[in-house]
C-alpha cells in the first residue's frame, strides 16, 4: 500500500495540470510541479504547510479564497473559471474542478483543486473570432462591390445596347413604310423579329444582373418584383405573398436576399421543370424569412451543396455561405420528383449581426 501511495503522489506531482490542496485551516497541503511553474516557485521553495497569503502572490490568494469558501459552505462548484494575474504582464485563464478530502470520520478536512490552463485555447478562439469578423466584413465589402459592378453593367446595357436596339427597331419600322416589295418587307420583318429577340434577351439579362435601389426598397417589395419579372420571363407561374410586417434590413443583407431569390428563380427555370412557384416572406422574431417552393423535379440536397453545386457561379453552396456570413441561414427540403422548398432566414436591423 505505501508503494502504491508513493506512485500516486509521484503522478500527482508530475501531472501536466495544476493540482493544489488546502486544508480547513487554509494551509496548503499539496502543490505539484505544474503549480510551481505557473505561480513562479522553484523546486526548493517551501510551499506545503504555509498559508497562500504568506508566500506572496495575489493570484494564489484569490484562488485560496475560492477553495476556502467551498469548505466553509460544504458545497462544491462542479466547474468554475478563474482569470489569474500571475505577473504584472501575464494573465492566465483556468478551468477548475475540485473535490473534498475527508478524514476517517467522513468529516471534511480539506479540498483539492485541479486546474486546466485554457489560456492558449482562449487566445486561439479570440483569434478565430477576429478572423471571422474580418471575413464577415470582407464578404460585406465584396458583396457591395459586386452589386455596384452589376449596376454599372446593367446601366450600360440599358443605356447603350438597349437604346440602340430600340432605335434600330424604330428605323426598320420607318423603312418598312417606304418599301413596296413584299419580299423586302418580309426580310425587314425577319430582321425586326431578330431585334425583338435581342431586346427581350437584353432586358432579361438586365433583370438577372441588376439590383435596384437597395437602400430605398423593402426586401419584400424587391422579392415581389422578382416574382413578377420571373412570371413574365420564365416558363412558370410565380405567386408571391407577404405578412405585411415591416422588415428593415441593412443594404448588404437586402442585396444577399435579392441575389439569392433571383438565383433560385433562375435555377428553377433552368433545371426544375416547374409549372408553379410560390414565394412567401414573413417576419419571425428578429428575422426575415423567405420561402421559395416549386413543384419541379427536385434534386439530391447533399450533391447540390457539394463542389459541383455552383452551376451558374452563384449556386446553392454560395448562397448558403454568403447568407450565413450575415447571421442568416438556409434550409433545403427536396428530393427526386418531390419539388423543392428552400427557406432563407436573415436578421433584421437591431440584432447583433445587423446593428447600424
Amino acid at each position: 500500500m505505501p508503494k502504491c501511495k508513493s506512485k500516486f503522489e509521484i503522478a500527482i506531482q508530475k501531472a501536466p495540470v495544476v493540482v493544489i490542496g488546502i486544508d480547513i485551516s487554509g494551509k496548503i497541503t499539496l502543490f505539484n510541479d505544474a503549480a510551481r511553474r505557473i505561480f513562479g516557485f522553484g523546486s526548493s521553495d517551501t510551499i506545503v504547510g504555509k498559508e497562500p497569503g504568506s508566500i506572496g502572490g495575489k493570484a494564489l490568494g484569490e484562488l485560496a479564497v475560492h477553495f476556502s469558501k467551498f469548505i466553509s459552505e460544504k458545497k462544491l462548484e462542479r466547474e468554475f473559471k478563474s482569470v489569474l494575474d500571475i505577473e504584472s504582464d501575464m494573465r492566465r485563464t483556468f478551468i477548475w474542478n475540485s473535490a473534498f478530502v475527508y478524514n476517517e470520520n467522513e468529516a471534511i478536512e480539506g479540498i483539492i483543486g485541479y486546474g486546466f490552463d485554457t489560456t492558449a485555447q482562449i487566445e486561439i478562439e479570440d483569434e478565430l473570432q477576429t478572423c471571422l469578423r474580418q471575413k464577415h466584413s470582407l464578404w460585406s465589402r465584396l458583396s457591395m462591390a459586386e452589386e455596384r459592378e452589376r449596376q454599372r453593367i446593367a446601366s450600360d446595357l440599358h443605356d447603350n445596347i438597349g437604346q440602340l436596339l430600340s432605335l434600330a427597331k424604330l428605323k426598320l419600322g420607318m423603312l418598312k413604310q417606304s418599301i413596296e416589295s413584299e419580299e423586302n418587307m418580309a426580310e425587314i420583318d425577319e430582321i425586326k423579329s431578330f431585334i425583338d429577340e435581342s431586346i427581350k434577351y437584353t432586358r432579361s439579362l438586365i433583370f438577372e444582373i441588376s439590383t435596384p435601389f437597395l437602400n430605398e426598397i423593402a426586401p419584400s417589395e424587391l422579392i415581389e418584383s422578382l416574382c413578377i419579372l420571373a412570371r413574365n420571363n420564365y416558363g412558370y407561374y410565380c405567386n408571391f405573398s407577404d405578412d405585411g410586417e415591416e422588415k428593415k434590413v441593412r443594404s448588404e443583407v437586402n442585396a444577399i436576399l435579392f441575389q439569392s431569390v433571383r438565383e433560385l428563380l433562375a435555377n428553377i427555370s433552368k433545371y426544375a421543370g416547374a409549372t408553379f412557384v410560390e414565394v412567401r416572406s414573413y417576419k419571425d422574431g428578429d428575422n426575415i424569412v423567405v420561402v421559395v417552393k416549386d413543384d419541379g423535379v427536385g434534386f439530391d440536397v447533399d450533391e447540390a451543396l457539394g463542389v459541383r453545386s455552383d452551376l451558374s457561379g452563384f449556386g446553392l453552396s454560395s448562397i448558403k455561405e454568403r447568407i450565413e456570413h450575415f447571421g442568416g441561414s438556409m434550409k433545403i427540403e427536396s428530393g427526386p420528383k418531390t419539388g423543392t422548398e428552400i427557406t432563407l432566414t436573415a436578421p433584421v436591423i437591431n440584432t447583433k449581426y445587423n446593428k447600424e
